[in-house]
C-alpha cells in the first residue's frame, strides 16, 4: 500500500494539528488545500511529510477534489478522507476499495465534553462517515474519472450492444478492458472529483452516492472500539452543543486510546486552553 490522507484546512490551527498528529502517527504523507498563510505554517511546522495545494476560493467539495487529484497524481493506491480536526487509528491502513466507519467521538475543547455518535442511526442514507473513509486507486478511477471512449469494432456480450463509430461513457477501469480488447479508443479521461463542487455540507453522502454508483459499496471497519475522533472548536460547520442532543456520553479516554501519548496530550492542552 502507498496511502495519502486527503484534507482541507479551515484557518483554524491550533485545531489542524489534531490531524497533523495523526497523519505524522500514521507514517502518511497529507494533501492539504488551504487559502491562507497560517494554514500553511502549520504543516510546515509540525508535518512530516506534506504536498500543499493552494486556493482564494474557500469551497470545500473544491479543496477536498483538489488534494484527492494531487495525491492520485502523484501515484499513491489509497486514499483516507480526514477533516482537518479528525483523528483515526491505524485500522485506516488496510487494503481495501472503499469502506470507512459507522461510529466517531466528538471531544469539544470549549466545554471539555464528549459524546459519542452513532451515524447509522442519524443517517440511514448515508453508510459511512466521512472522517477514516478510505478509498482505492480503482474505486477513484471508476468513481471521480469521467471516461469517453470511441467503438472502434462492433462487440456484443449479452447485456450490450456496442456499435463502430459510436461515443460512449463507461467506467475508466472497463474503458481499459475494452481498449486491450480493441474494442474501443479512450478519447477522453477527466478528473471530476468525489464531491459535487461548491458543497459545504452533505459531502458524506454524496462522496456515499458516487461511490455506490460506481459499484463500490463500503466495507464496515468498525468493531467494539471507536476508531475516530473530531475535535471541535468554536470554528465548526456542526457546533458540538447542536450535535449534542444526538450523542451519547462518553469519556475522553475513550475518544483518545488510540493516539500517542503526545496526541492525548495535546488533545487535553487544547481543553485545558479554553
Amino acid at each position: 500500500m502507498n496511502p495519502a490522507i486527503i484534507t482541507a484546512l479551515n484557518e483554524r490551527p491550533l485545531i489542524s494539528r489534531v490531524m497533523v498528529n495523526c497523519a505524522n502517527r500514521l507514517g502518511v504523507k497529507v494533501y492539504a488545500s488551504v487559502h491562507n498563510d497560517k494554514d500553511k505554517d502549520v504543516l510546515h511546522t509540525y508535518s512530516n511529510d506534506y504536498e500543499v495545494i493552494t486556493h482564494e476560493a474557500n469551497d470545500m467539495a473544491l479543496k477536498f477534489n483538489s488534494a484527492l487529484e494531487a495525491a492520485y497524481n502523484n501515484g499513491h493506491t489509497h486514499f483516507i478522507v480526514l477533516g482537518d480536526d479528525d483523528s483515526v487509528s491505524d485500522k485506516v491502513l488496510t487494503d481495501i476499495d472503499h469502506g470507512g466507519f459507522t461510529r466517531n467521538h466528538f471531544v469539544d475543547t470549549l466545554s471539555g465534553g464528549v459524546g459519542l455518535n452513532d451515524y447509522s442511526k442519524q443517517y440511514p442514507y448515508a453508510k459511512v462517515i466521512g472522517a477514516g473513509r478510505v478509498v482505492s486507486r480503482k474505486a477513484i478511477e471508476d468513481a471521480a474519472h469521467c471516461t469517453m471512449v470511441e467503438v472502434r469494432r462492433s462487440h456484443s456480450d449479452g447485456y450490450c450492444i456496442f456499435n463502430v463509430g459510436d461515443t460512449l461513457r463507461m467506467r475508466y477501469s472497463t474503458a481499459r478492458v475494452f481498449e486491450m480488447m480493441g474494442v474501443v479508443k479512450i478519447k477522453h479521461h477527466e478528473f471530476i472529483g468525489l464531491w459535487p463542487v461548491k458543497t459545504q455540507r452533505g459531502m458524506d453522502w454524496r462522496a456515499d452516492y458516487r461511490l455506490l454508483r460506481s459499484g463500490y459499496a463500503p466495507t464496515l471497519l468498525d468493531d467494539e472500539r471507536v476508531h475516530v475522533s473530531d475535535i471541535k472548536s468554536n470554528v465548526n460547520v456542526w457546533r458540538f452543543d447542536i450535535l449534542r442532543k444526538d450523542l451519547t456520553d462518553s469519556t475522553i479516554a475513550d475518544a483518545t486510546w488510540f493516539m500517542g501519548d503526545d496526541e492525548k496530550e495535546y488533545v487535553l492542552s487544547l481543553i485545558k486552553h479554553k
